[in-house]
């Protein structure tokens, strides 16, 4: 990601899950736990570190495609998924 997109998926999440829909949504999209990717700070700031983990894992594609799956109707978060998708 660059640093606007990382900035825009970051704030697409934030408007999109609360802190538990986000634990949920990663546990059942990505088959993890959140809490041992990042345990502890702000929604922001787990938001930030989960954003970070999934670039360095390679699960990055999985991440975005299961927010996505998950909040259909939020309309900023389907335009940063659409927006990525056109990246090259």
């Amino acid at each position: 990601l660059t640093g606007q997109q990382f900035g825009a998926f970051h704030r697409a999440l934030l408007n999109a899950f609360s802190l538990d829909e986000l634990r949920m949504m990663v546990r059942i999209e990505l088959g993890e736990n959140l809490d041992t990717i990042a345990s502890t700070g702000s929604l922001s700031a787990i938001t930030e570190a989960l954003i970070s983990w999934a670039e360095r894992t390679g699960r990055l594609a999985a991440l975005v495609q299961g927010a996505s799956k998950t909040r259909p109707g939020n309309r900023e978060l389907q335009a940063f998924v659409a927006s990525w998708r056109k990246s090259p």
